[in-house]
């Protein structure tokens, strides 16, 4: 349907039980956004005539669902707000749309052919909305993550995806809470956890893998760490990971120790950079050490990894599993996730 078509379709239900010379409408006193966009018009040099929409909206869904009181529910207004608005409507067609019954509502003739052609173009509204909102959606991304992930992994990253998608702009936001997509403004997160909420679209990037690393320069003995020399050491950690050096010791066999903690740093990234002046032995993840490692800035304190409970998660709302620009960051950062995962199944972290 044209929106000629819509138009003259809005203007015939209008007019309907009203045949009588349409009231002329003063532009000049129209909202200046509806002037300027030409709301109003239908064609050229002609006034089209419009019932109130709120009171279309109210009728519509009291129709529908044959009560005023389930009707105001729907539209988070009183009862007494989505008769007034009824009534309004019927006042401005000049015909009554329903019979007042005991607690529901049943539709005139004239309010049941009205309600038929009010559907048509709803319908019509909804779909041009949800075209125009999809286009819109699909050139901006909107992605959360934590810190770390983001800095370390993701941002390096990020200009092969805008080769492959030239027409998305990435809005990159931080977080270590999970995201709440009723409410948080973002397309999609990567989330750090153990599980993930049933009702979100997941897909696993890679495995939270941990082992101890430290600046080549720091003094190692000839032999290497013991678990128990290890523990001794200055132990750096993260305020956003408190367990870590616990649950690496007990999952690599140590049963008794003491862990030497003199810094504690707010994230994994700041965690690093103490590593690399000096500061202690901090646990690395592969994925986010990846240069260091390979240039040998930092180096394995002592030779086991640990995969923890944890993993990094590309999550969204199902409902939104099949938009353009999801897609098409869920092929590319599926794509990189891998190379990640083969690389830290190598044994060259511990050169």
């Amino acid at each position: 349907m044209t929106d000629q078509k819509l138009a003259v379709l809005i203007e015939k239900f209008s007019l309907m039980a009203n045949p009588g010379p349409q009231k002329k409408v003063d532009l000049k006193g129209a909202a200046p956004a509806q002037a300027a966009n030409g709301i109003g018009a239908s064609g050229i040099g002609a006034t089209r005539r419009l019932p109130p929409l709120n009171a279309l909206r109210a009728f519509e869904a009291a129709a529908r669902l044959g009560s005023l009181k389930k009707a105001s529910e729907e539209l988070h207004v009183t009862p007494g707000a989505v008769s007034r608005q009824v009534a309004l409507l019927e006042n401005d067609i000049k015909a009554k749309l329903f019979k007042r019954q005991h607690r529901r509502v049943t539709l005139t003739a004239v309010g049941a052919a009205y309600l038929e052609d009010v559907r048509i173009a709803f319908d019509q509204i909804s779909r041009a909305t949800a075209r125009a909102t999809t286009r819109l959606d699909d050139r901006e991304l909107k992605l959360r993550s934590p810190p770390t992930f983001a800095i370390r992994w993701l941002v390096p990253r990020l200009a092969n995806f805008h080769a492959e998608e030239q027409n998305i702009s990435v809005q990159i936001t931080t977080s270590h809470d999970p995201a709440d997509f009723d409410h948080d403004d973002c397309n999609a997160a990567v989330q750090w956890s153990a599980s993930i909420d049933p009702a979100l679209e997941k897909h696993l990037l890679f495995e939270d893998m941990l082992f101890p690393i430290c600046s080549a320069d720091f003094p190692r003995p000839d032999g290497g760490f013991t678990l128990q020399s290890l523990s001794e050491q200055s132990l750096l950690d993260s305020i956003q990971r408190p367990l870590d050096w616990a649950q690496w010791f007990k999952a690599a066999g140590a049963t008794e120790f003491e862990l030497k903690r003199p810094m504690t740093f707010q994230s994994s990234t700041l965690t690093y950079q103490a590593a690399l002046e000096g500061l202690g032995i901090a646990l690395g993840q592969p994925a986010f050490c990846w240069d260091e490692l390979k240039s040998g800035r930092l180096v394995a304190a002592y030779p086991r990894k640990v995969i923890g409970n944890s993993g990094y998660y590309l999550t969204y709302p199902k409902e939104s599993r099949n938009l353009k620009k999801l897609r098409a960051l869920r092929s590319w950062i599926s794509r990189e996730a891998r190379t990640t995962r083969l690389r830290q199944q190598s044994e060259e972290w511990f050169r």
